[in-house]
């Protein structure tokens, strides 16, 4: 404010009248001696309050160290290695799984927005800059590509491990108006040489400008693509939705597939161990796939189809081929009638699991018995996961995989017999029968240890309690047939829940809680609700093993 008197546009702070005051005999008059001497206190306490600041902060400090037992216990070397640990995990989801309106964070800044010595860790860390997540869904997102500069600046050249989201909500006004999607695409592409880790979830019209680099893609090894709704794939999505730039074609080793076609993918197969398939691909393209990548190991084809693409053709062969690679197959919804003509393609000597997942319908189980008998593999898991499986088919099946481990029947219908029917052969099967002098043949499931049985198509009565017991078996070191299961899970949904489902048989009970204390894992459940330990409370029954329930 300035003076009224003569009209100065100087605020009276500025003027400091008390530094030219000589009122009293050329002295300052008492209240500036007095203001003069109480400036020069409030310097001497602002020197001291800054002292004190600093030290409160370098306390600060030296409790975030004393407090924080990382800091406490563990060198910077191993403090680096366990943020690694966190930066590798965070954002690397599954593809389904992704939140693409997540908000965009980045590991290093989040660890080093909490100390100081958490920063000097995340800053001297290049490995941790390494795993960039990127969620881009509007051209307002201008700070991704300053935060994926940032962090392939930190990196170096180590390989990156690369998560991007990229789908325009906007798109009446254009693909990207202000430049900001291809201006943060083209600054990945320009590091494709060192992708080794890349899982992309676009819009189909957003994959043509991910390129790449004159270098190719040469140190890439998962691959995983998405696109937003795969159940309506567009007609107008152009073949080769996946082409990076370069002489040789990328060679990952894992492929992740939803809503991409096969056709639309240009990689070589040739070293690829693992796929997975959460879109429609037809029967002749898993032929086409599985005779490209003699490497794989573990195959999902989630959405089988009798379809053909226009234009796609497969020449036949009389002659099956030997896939020596494969241990692993899922097959699931396929409601077509030509499975047979698939796997007449094939010898898998090596196939361990085999999963025929839900969808599937008009399935023949014998399909599955002749290819384990053609192939002589030693089948050591088997999921039928929502099918209907005539009893005699399903025995035979079962009597062909004797190295059997893990059985998993999730809502498996048994057509011909009671639904619990397999309770009461696993039961009759878990010794030999000597009381006559006879051995079987061959033991029924001599291996099977886990067991997982869900099913709507009956009830917890009496009956089936009593089949429990014996379906678990027991160890006899004088039958070199018995059979001891190690972990069942079972679970029966029903439509009108009465009252609760506990067993009323003290002698059933008794037995399962001996099961218990041997070391089984019993879980036990009536609409995902447990019944095994309302049961043993009813009948008041002590477990004297930990491991119990």
């Amino acid at each position: 404010m300035g003076c009224i008197f003569c009209n100065n546009s100087k605020d009276v702070d500025e003027v400091e009248a008390h530094k030219s005051c000589k009122i009293s005999d050329g002295h300052p008059c008492i209240p500036c001696q007095q203001y003069i001497e109480l400036e020069t206190q409030i310097l001497a306490a602002q020197k001291t309050i800054a002292k004190m600041m600093l030290r409160q902060n370098e306390l600060r400090t030296e409790i975030n160290r004393y407090h924080d037992p990382l800091l406490r216990c563990f060198p910077p070397e191993i403090l680096s290695t366990i943020f690694t640990s966190f930066t590798e995990q965070y954002g690397m989801d599954h593809l389904k799984e992704t939140n693409w309106q997540s908000i965009n964070r980045c590991p290093p800044l989040v660890l080093g927005a909490v100390c100081r010595d958490w920063r000097r860790v995340a800053w001297s860390s290049p490995q941790l800059w390494t795993h960039i997540k990127i969620s881009l869904t509007d051209a307002d997102d201008w700070n991704c590509t300053e935060i994926v500069q940032e962090c392939l600046r930190r990196s170096g050249q180590l390989p990156l491990f690369i998560k991007m989201t990229c789908i325009p909500l906007n798109a009446e006004v254009g693909l990207d108006p202000e430049g900001v999607f291809l201006g943060l695409i083209s600054v990945i592409n320009q590091h494709s040489d060192q992708w080794e880790d890349l899982r992309l979830y676009c819009s189909p019209e957003i994959f043509p400008f991910i390129r790449g680099n004159s270098y190719g893609v040469p140190m890439l090894r998962r691959l995983a693509l998405g696109l937003p709704d795969p159940w309506d794939p567009s007609e107008d999505i152009e073949c080769n939705l996946f082409d990076i730039t370069g002489s040789v074609k990328p060679q990952p080793l894992y492929v992740e597939t939803y809503g991409i076609s096969f056709e639309s993918l240009d990689i070589n197969w040739s070293q690829v161990t693992e796929v997975h398939f959460d879109t429609v691909i037809c029967l002749n393209e898993c032929i086409e796939l599985l005779r490209q990548a003699p490497q794989l190991v573990n195959c999902a084809f989630l959405n089988v189809s009798d379809s053909r693409r226009v234009g796609y053709t497969f020449s036949t062969n009389n002659v099956p081929f030997v896939h020596h690679k494969l241990q692993s197959l899922v097959i699931g919804g396929y409601g077509g009638d030509k499975l047979v003509w698939f796997l007449g393609f094939f010898i898998f000597p090596n196939l361990g699991d085999l999963c025929l997942d839900e969808g599937c319908t008009n399935l023949d189980l014998d399909w599955f018995t002749d290819l384990i008998t053609r192939s002589s593999c030693r089948l050591v898991s088997l999921s039928l996961v929502d099918l209907q499986c005539p009893y005699e088919k399903l025995l035979r099946l079962l009597r062909k995989t004797p190295f059997l481990r893990k059985l998993d029947l999730t809502y498996c219908v048994i057509i011909d017999r009671h639904p619990s029917e397999i309770f009461r052969l696993l039961a009759d099967t878990s010794t030999s029968d000597a009381s006559d002098g006879s051995q079987l043949e061959s033991p029924f499931l001599p291996n099977v240890q886990f067991l997982q049985y869900y099913s709507d198509c009956h009830t917890w009565d009496a009956s089936f309690w009593a089949l429990i017991p014996g379906a678990l078996g027991r160890w006899d070191i004088h039958d070199p047939q018995s059979r001891r299961l190690k972990e069942v899970y079972i679970n029966i949904w029903e439509i009108h829940e009465e009252t609760q489902r506990i067993c009323v048989d003290r002698d059933v009970m008794l037995r399962l809680v001996e099961a218990l204390q041997s070391g089984i894992k019993l879980n036990l459940k009536c609409n995902n609700h447990d019944i095994l330990k309302p049961s043993i409370a009813h009948h008041q029954i002590t477990i004297q093993s930990d491991r119990a329930v």
